[in-house]
């Protein structure tokens, strides 16, 4: 039982972390990644990024969706910061030759492809080819497809984690990653926008919330305090003004006084009356401390039950946190083994 609330808090809190990151600003998000490397990859001098090469299928597949449905996932990943993503030169030419081509046969408005397939490039990033990889490229898939070559030899060329193609001839060739859903490469992007957000939660945001606790705690105890010392002030008052009073009568006037004092402390010592209100007053005199004592126990029970509710809340949060931080890492030295120089 409990196993299940843990993993239903899980998910909760998880799924308030993934509304607020896909909410966040593109900057915030590239100040959660830049805080992440300068305070953690620093060591390793690498991004926390994926980094993909990608070909013109894929382009033209989202830009159909973008034209027909208003709807492109690879539109709304290019906005993260966490996914570069990367091809030859030859991407241009080649999509230059498809958008005609698959205009007129989706019967659809060239212009508006046209845009749809630059929207979608725009943050594509070109890249040069190694020759001794393009011969090993043209190697491996040359002999099916010679327009994918370009495509393998950057892969050969440059540090990547894989190519995001669908096309049969690359993924054929055992020593190439490939990722053929961006649903999958969105799933990375989402991992490590949620664990760079947390990281920045824990070293920056935390700190305000404990700093927060301990102001109320300190608040409560202050009050506590200042009431206490109210009394106290009250008390010593009356007895320092009563004291200062009889300070000034005449000296008769004070034996007068103290010989009257232990008569009636006598006579009210020796009547069993006297004594019995005497004890009934000391009851009550002990009651109502008790009473005032109990006041200030319940206050501050009632305030630490309002408080207790938001620590428990904070540590679940925090463990979730961790777990995301730890998930990032865990992903990126896979992706980080996956990497071909």
């Amino acid at each position: 039982m409990k196993a299940d609330f843990n993993r239903s808090i899980d998910i909760e809190i998880d799924a308030i972390i993934n509304q607020v990151v896909k909410a966040l600003d593109p900057a915030v998000l590239n100040y959660c990644k830049d805080h992440f490397e300068k305070n953690f990859l620093y060591m390793l001098g690498d991004k926390l990024e994926m980094r993909l090469i990608i070909d013109a299928n894929i382009v033209i597949s989202d830009a159909l969706s973008l034209v027909e449905n208003k709807k492109s996932f690879l539109l709304e990943l290019t906005k993260s910061p966490f996914l570069k993503l990367l091809a030859p030169k030859w991407l241009k030419n080649e999509l230059d030759r498809k958008i005609p081509e698959i205009s007129r046969k989706k019967k659809i408005d060239e212009s508006r492809l046209s845009d749809a397939v630059s929207l979608l490039t725009q943050k594509v990033i070109i890249c040069d080819l190694n020759d001794t990889a393009y011969l090993l490229a043209y190697e491996k898939v040359g002999y099916r497809d010679p327009k994918d070559v370009p495509y393998v030899a950057l892969y050969f060329s440059i540090k990547s984690h894989g190519i995001l193609t669908q096309d049969k001839d690359i993924s054929a060739v055992p020593e190439i990653k490939i990722w053929e859903r961006i649903g999958s490469v969105s799933k990375v992007i989402n991992v490590f926008e949620k664990g760079s957000f947390s990281f920045l939660i824990i070293g920056e945001g935390l700190p305000l919330v404990f700093r927060f606790l301990y102001e109320i705690c300190v608040a409560v105890l202050k009050s506590i305090w200042d009431i206490v010392q109210m009394f106290g002030s009250v008390i010593y008052s009356l007895i320092k003004d009563g004291v200062a009073a009889i300070s000034k009568w005449p000296n008769w006037v004070k034996s007068l006084v103290g010989i009257s004092t232990a008569l009636g402390i006598a006579i009210i010592l020796l009547w069993e009356k006297s004594r019995k209100i005497i004890v009934e007053a000391l009851q009550h005199l002990v009651s109502d401390i008790i009473a005032v004592l109990n006041w200030f126990y319940q206050g501050i029970k009632n305030i630490m039950s309002i408080i207790a509710p938001f620590v428990e809340i904070s540590i679940e949060v925090l463990r979730v946190l961790f777990a995301k931080i730890e998930e990032t890492i865990t992903t990126y030295k896979q992706l980080s083994l996956e990497t071909v120089m």
